[in-house]
């Protein structure tokens, strides 16, 4: 049941109602942004349904606080019936339950603007996922057509976005099946019920097509965008983990997978692109290539690594992954042009620990005892391994081994 406030209530709360879930919220998202913004990164995507309209106008607060350039692809938010905000936002003018990708972006002025033009339209059949599809009335675009850049040239002119089940646009049999989902959603809203969503698929998938196609002409963007970001809640992570190999092996794409950690979400976010078909490739080569992780690449997708998950992260696992992305040379080619560097590397995996402070999730003191001692022969594990250095593996199984103690000791 909802529960309205007057002016004079809003006024002793000082416009504010607090939240745990958004408190924590922020305080995640804040440690990224900082981190981001060290690593001088030009894009942070979050997973879907991560974020309200409060935690996105808190991106923008802490952007503007750190002076960064880094653009933000906020997850998604949707829209309550009863939103009415006492202060007028970005948001307010957003149709009731949809289903808005805000991108928070610095413009040539200084100022950092939140753009929500782009709104999910096709939904997850399976799922029973429901919100309004109504969107724009003009073809899927990317959001970066429609930002505001400055006169240099902008890593972030080359992204585009799926948000979630709008992966499936990618199959021609899927089409029917999403037009008439979407129809029958937005014949349940009430509200543009007469839209010709057969029509309006094809005109979304004609744009599309031609902002990630490797043929360029006079009636397509200067540059194709060859980075796709996915904001995801899914608990099906293997279909998009195979649409970023097929992305990639037909069109040269590097699909960034973001997915929600949730008990309905299965994690296992990913980077998708070079290295997602490497069969040719043995656990010897592999572990020699340079990295920041002796041989071990936590985040970014292998098909033929012998690693649980091939490289995506853990179905409960939250991790910051940072990778550094060549947009225009996607593709290395045979034979490899002898200068031309990866087209994506590691950066940086910067784990999530969360430690709440409750009694009810204090340790006893034989369980901790027992848990110091498994700490502390780890530890000598991984010194171990470290001092060898010739057996990356040692050092990731240790690492492993940790993680499971602190989750139990949590």
């Amino acid at each position: 049941m909802a529960e309205y406030w007057s002016d004079a209530q809003a006024k002793t709360h000082q416009y504010t109602i607090k939240s745990r879930q958004e408190n924590r919220r922020q305080k995640l998202i804040k440690e990224a942004l900082i981190a981001c913004h060290r690593f001088n990164v030009d894009v942070l995507l979050l997973p879907e349904y991560s974020t309200r309209p409060e935690t996105v106008m808190f991106i923008q607060k802490t952007l503007q606080e750190l002076e960064s350039e880094v653009t933000v692809w906020a997850g998604t938010s949707r829209i309550p019936d009863n939103y009415k905000p006492l202060i007028e936002n970005p948001f307010s003018s957003c149709d009731k339950w949809s289903s808005i990708l805000p991108v928070v972006h610095k413009l040539e002025d200084g100022k950092y603007e939140i753009f929500t033009q782009r709104t999910k339209r096709y939904g997850a059949i399976a799922a029973n996922e429901w919100f309004n599809p109504s969107g724009n009335a003009s073809p899927l675009m990317p959001i970066s057509d429609t930002l505001v850049w400055d006169t240099r040239q902008d890593p972030k002119i080359f992204c585009t976005e799926l948000i979630c089940s709008e992966v499936f646009l990618s199959n021609p049999g899927n089409l029917a099946s999403l037009a008439e989902y979407r129809k029958q959603m937005l014949k349940r809203l009430g509200v543009n019920s007469n839209v010709d969503c057969h029509e309006a698929i094809r005109e979304d998938l004609t744009e599309f097509a031609a902002s990630i196609g490797l043929t360029r002409t006079k009636n397509n963007s200067l540059h194709r965008k060859s980075i796709i970001l996915i904001p995801a809640y899914t608990r099906r992570a293997v279909d998009y983990q195979v649409f970023g190999q097929a992305a990639y092996l037909s069109s040269g794409l590097i699909t960034a997978f973001c997915n929600t950690v949730a008990e309905d979400s299965r994690g296992q976010s990913c980077f998708i692109g070079d290295s997602c078909w490497d069969n040719d490739k043995s656990d010897q080569l592999r572990a020699q290539r340079m990295g920041n992780y002796h041989g071990v690449f936590p985040g970014i997708f292998e098909q033929s690594s012998t690693e649980k998950g091939r490289g995506a992260l853990g179905k409960d696992e939250q991790a910051l992954i940072i990778a550094d992305i060549d947009p225009i040379n996607t593709i290395p080619g045979k034979p490899r042009q002898q200068t031309l560097l990866s087209p994506m590397e590691l950066v940086a995996h910067i784990p999530i620990i969360e430690n709440p402070e409750t009694q009810d999730t204090k340790i006893t003191t034989g369980a901790e005892s027992i848990i110091k001692k498994g700490l502390n022969s780890t530890m000598s594990q991984l010194e171990k391994a470290i001092l060898k250095d010739a057996s990356p593996h040692e050092i990731d199984k240790a690492l492993k081994e940790l993680e499971e103690l602190e989750i139990k000791s949590s």
